[in-house]
């Protein structure tokens, strides 16, 4: 019989990824439309709070590299989700758009904390193979999310308020499995001193190029976001119900999962660099960004979100295994929290700047200037490889 103690540590960080990740997709994609109809909120006010959710988000981010790398990573993870479970389980029952709004703030620092650590064990728990590291936590994070997009829309159909009570029985169930099967590399703090120690070459090398890159990241999560906070409004005011909305996040899902060996197989075959992915992927984000502003019928939205998942599998596992390759194993979790952070500070802007656009000049232009976006993002991207490169030949140079 299989035990789960019997599987590797990179498999049962990928099951707790995907009950974490699950419970998450319950409630997240409703934020918007939730604070619109049951706050009458308007888009615009929703994503201010969105904003201030993902700033709270961005701090915990930041702190939990931060503690990984100085005095490891499970007791901040306990303390992320239990804060989480809680805070999810009030905003079931509170009935006041601003305690809601503050308890989705909260919610934002408390689950902050918990990506990075995670990240961080994954990556440390499989020496020279942190590029499989970084996509089997990726696939597992969007298998997660397929499953809760699916079981969100069927919750959605009986009762919004159940989502946020179902989220928190999740959370419960990834602490239980987390506490018993999860063991984490042994002093993180030893190795981080070690490496500070050291000649710094490789903290110096990559500094520049993570900063620049983040930026970049942050710009293609702002274009993405969009996804969660826009496109919601927008398949409703084309007749899209929202059971069917969250049914193309399970289509997101799926197709993650099932391209994922093919896409291992293409790499590996081809040498694809990391780089290469990230634009072509970026690419693939402003076409499904152009063809969701032009969709009208649910069978268009199915296929901007087929053209927008291939970009994500592209883009968002490569810029973390990207950014690895410039730190030393003693910055990993600062390097894990910083992209993290990145990512976190495009969700914090991208659903305020969207409900604006898409208030003030309908959702045509404002996916039109979305892909734009992604155009700049594009030109930092190949910056900070030109940039690495340039460092690179001084540093061996000297």
């Amino acid at each position: 019989m299989l035990r789960l103690s019997n599987i590797d540590m990179l498999s049962r960080l990928s099951l707790c990824v995907v009950l974490l990740s699950t419970g998450m997709t319950l409630v997240w994609p409703i934020n918007v439309v939730y604070m619109h109809d049951a706050f009458g909120r308007t888009a615009s006010a929703a994503g201010l709070v969105l904003l201030f959710n993902n700033g709270a988000s961005f701090i915990g981010n930041v702190l939990g590299g931060f503690i990984y790398d100085r005095w490891g990573g499970k007791t901040t993870v306990y303390a992320g989700i239990v804060g989480s479970a809680c805070i999810v389980a009030t905003m079931g029952i509170v009935r006041d758009f601003y305690g809601y709004a503050a308890l989705l703030t909260l919610l934002g620092f408390f689950g902050g904390l918990v990506y990075p650590v995670i990240n961080a064990i994954a990556v440390s728990s499989s020496p020279g193979e942190e590029l499989k590291a970084v996509n089997r936590i990726f696939v597992s994070h969007n298998i997660g999310m397929a499953l809760g997009a699916a079981l969100g829309g069927l919750i959605a159909d009986m009762s919004i308020r159940a989502l946020f009570f179902g989220n928190a029985l999740l959370y419960a169930l990834f602490l239980v499995v987390f506490a018993a099967f999860i063991r984490e590399p042994s002093m993180p703090g030893q190795a981080a001193d070690s490496n500070r120690s050291g000649d710094g070459r490789e903290v110096a090398h990559g500094s520049k190029f993570i900063v620049i890159i983040c930026i970049a990241f942050a710009m293609s999560w702002l274009c993405y976001s969009q996804w969660a906070a826009i496109v919601p409004l927008h398949s409703q005011a084309n007749g899209i119900s929202f059971r069917s909305y969250s049914m193309l996040w399970t289509i997101n899902g799926a197709l993650i999962m099932l391209s994922h060996p093919v896409k291992m197989r293409l790499l590996n075959r081809y040498s694809v660099t990391a780089r290469k992915q990230v634009v072509i992927g970026s690419i693939l984000f402003g076409l499904g960004l152009l063809a969701v502003g032009l969709s009208t019928h649910y069978s268009q939205f199915v296929v901007a979100m087929m053209v927008m998942t291939l970009g994500e599998i592209l883009v968002f596992p490569s810029v973390p295994a990207w950014a690895l390759e410039k730190a030393g194993p003693g910055a990993r979790g600062r390097v894990m929290g910083w992209v993290a952070a990145s990512s976190t500070a495009g969700r914090m802007v991208g659903p305020f700047i969207g409900g604006i656009l898409y208030e003030t000049i309908g959702g045509k232009g404002m996916f039109a200037i979305m892909a734009v976006v992604c155009v700049a993002a594009i030109g930092l991207y190949l910056i900070a490889d030109k940039l690495s490169d340039a460092q690179w030949a001084r540093i061996t140079s000297d």
